[in-house]
């Protein structure tokens, strides 16, 4: 069984990465630290039904300094689905 973590609004996307951190940390037995970053992304995506490879499109990406599940950590690149432009930070 596929499990996402999800918004309700526009703003609460940045806080999705502390939401999987809090699930990993309150159950470190049950996952493990990959497994919560699917829930709150290659999980999510699946269950919503946004399967890029099947529709031909190029996945997007974030790419992070740090340990994501850091206060610390910083975004650094991001790559938007099916775009070709990386924006750098």
């Amino acid at each position: 069984m596929k499990v996402g973590l999800g918004i309700q609004e526009e703003w609460a996307a940045r806080n999705t990465r502390h939401d999987a951190a809090w699930a990993y940390a309150n159950n470190p037995e049950v996952f493990s630290k990959q497994q919560a970053i699917d829930l709150v992304s290659s999980n999510l995506e699946e269950l919503l039904g946004l399967d890029q490879e099947e529709k031909g499109l190029e996945g997007g990406w974030v790419a992070w300094e740090g340990d994501w599940f850091s206060m610390d950590a910083r975004v650094r690149g991001v790559k938007g689905m099916g775009s070709e432009m990386v924006d750098l930070f």
